[in-house]
């Protein structure tokens, strides 16, 4: 019985060994439009074996006109959703302990809005994946987690991620036109949670639209003349 306990543990350990990594400095970037966003991710080989890499592109939810591309040794065309490492794209697997760095860009037009790119990276032979979501703000104020302005705000949306249904709150400092809407990933208004007069005071408001699939969604205040958006998560 012992024997026995003793290989499934060696083999259980065996099973959950990562064999690579992954690291992104940003996931987010926000920047005046027009604009090439350029994300680094840095990915090694830990195992001690020679690993060759795929990066595929599972989401690509840009403005109109935005186009994303990957980037190592050279750039490839938009159009390929899937790149490896590998002599087919003009490269090679990894050494053990050996560190590349893949770039994505995505290049933004005059058009203002947030794309949303996800990638899945994975080595050949194994089910060993990591997903990572790429977001470019382009034009919008902003998208930090704290804002505070002189005249009004923000708070994050409560609970977040959240399903069906979450909290926008925010503080008025003086009485203003206000307008709050929900956006997508694209930067389209889907929902107008409000537009008209408020006088100053503290404001919620419910947001349920179980209609919705599972993704990064953005609420926008405007008041005063100054726009502030923020990101939340609807899973299911």
């Amino acid at each position: 019985m012992k024997k026995f306990l003793l290989i499934f543990i060696l083999c259980a350990c065996k099973a959950f060994t990562q064999s690579f990594t992954v690291t992104v400095a940003e996931t987010s970037v926000t920047h005046t439009v027009p604009y090439e966003f350029v994300f680094d991710i840095t990915y090694k080989n830990i195992s001690n074996d020679t690993l060759a890499f795929y990066f595929v592109r599972t989401t690509n939810n840009l403005p109109s006109s935005w186009y994303s591309s990957f980037c190592f040794n050279f750039c490839f065309p938009p159009e390929m959703d899937s790149i490896a490492t590998t002599s087919g794209f003009l490269s090679t697997p990894l050494a053990p302990n050996e560190e590349r760095v893949c770039q994505l860009h995505i290049v933004a037009d005059s058009v203002v809005g947030i794309g949303n790119v996800i990638t899945r990276i994975g080595i050949f032979n194994s089910s060993e994946i990591k997903t990572l979501s790429i977001l470019a703000n382009g034009g919008v104020t902003d998208v930090n987690e704290n804002i505070f302005v002189d005249n009004f705000t923000l708070n994050q949306n409560y609970p977040n991620p959240f399903n069906p249904s979450t909290t926008i709150s925010f503080s008025l400092n003086e009485s203003s036109n206000t307008t709050l809407e929900v956006l997508d990933v694209k930067g389209s208004t889907i929902s107008i949670l409000h537009k008209g007069y408020l006088p100053k005071g503290n404001y919620n408001f419910n947001f349920d639209k179980a209609g919705l699939s599972s993704g990064i969604y953005f609420y926008r205040l405007t008041s005063s003349g100054i726009s502030i958006i923020k990101k939340m998560i609807l899973e299911k």
